[in-house]
């Protein structure tokens, strides 16, 4: 039960870690911090959505912050204009999702929510979770995004920790199967040798059937001739032994 138990835990903390170096590998594609990504999943989360629906908003803003970044004349870059939202800071640098969520909160803060919705849901953002929160404002979304980040969110150092081991379970995962492959090879001539010895065998008595048949069939003689007459001899003496009771019975 214990040696079951460590292998649980194990298995635990080997898929905690892939999805710790999951999440880094995210932040790095949208170039944002990890702490940010984890906290505004985790105030998505707490919403009743999902990490996943998280990120993919995440996802979908970068490409349109993206896009509108790369050609200021984008279908893109114009809904972003409509509702005052800069993909860049001044110094014509492309800003974090973070801040341009912030601004888009911010923006339809205090607007008609079905208008706000339109404005939101034009710049990549559907998912009614994440709508919702944005909604709230840009001091809301502030807050609450700090708020998960003091009550603990996967630090750069954690997945740097989480990478080295993911290596050192990938180096360790190697060598089992390099070890396996050299046992392997030494004992398949063995398994060979075996192999082959056991098709003559069955090949020899296959070309013999006759002779085996023989063979069989005098064992089979031998312990009739043998055994049933001593069978025949113990019936009888149960037999003498038992009658007069069965006379007496009837």
């Amino acid at each position: 039960a214990a040696a079951v138990a460590a292998g649980k835990s194990a298995q635990q903390i080997i898929s905690e870690a892939a999805n710790i170096v999951a999440l880094d590998n995210f932040a790095y594609t949208i170039d944002e911090s990890i702490e940010s990504v984890d906290a505004f999943s985790k105030v998505i989360v707490s919403m009743g959505g999902s990490a996943d629906d998280a990120q993919s908003t995440l996802s979908s803003l970068f490409s349109k912050v993206k896009e509108a970044s790369e050609d200021s004349a984008s279908s893109a870059a114009l809904d972003f204009a409509k509702i005052g939202v800069s993909v860049k800071d001044a110094e014509g640098n492309t800003r974090t999702l973070l801040n341009v969520l912030y601004d888009i909160s911010g923006a339809v803060e205090g607007m008609d929510p079905r208008k706000a919705r339109e404005y939101i849901e034009s710049v990549g953002i559907t998912d009614r979770n994440v709508v919702e929160a944005m909604m709230r404002g840009r001091k809301e979304l502030e807050h609450m995004i700090r708020t998960q980040k003091e009550l603990g969110v996967v630090s750069k150092e954690s997945a740097e920790n989480a990478r080295a081991f993911d290596a050192a379970v990938g180096k360790l995962s190697v060598e089992l199967q390099r070890a396996k492959e050299a046992i392997t090879d030494a004992v398949l001539p063995f398994f060979t040798w075996f192999v082959e010895k056991g098709e003559k065998a069955v090949k020899f008595i296959n070309e013999n059937k006759e002779v085996f048949k023989g063979f069989f069939y005098g064992v089979a003689a031998v312990v009739t001739a043998v055994m049933i007459p001593t069978m025949w001899r113990l019936a009888a003496s149960v037999l003498a032994a038992t009658w007069p009771f069965l006379l007496i019975a009837t």
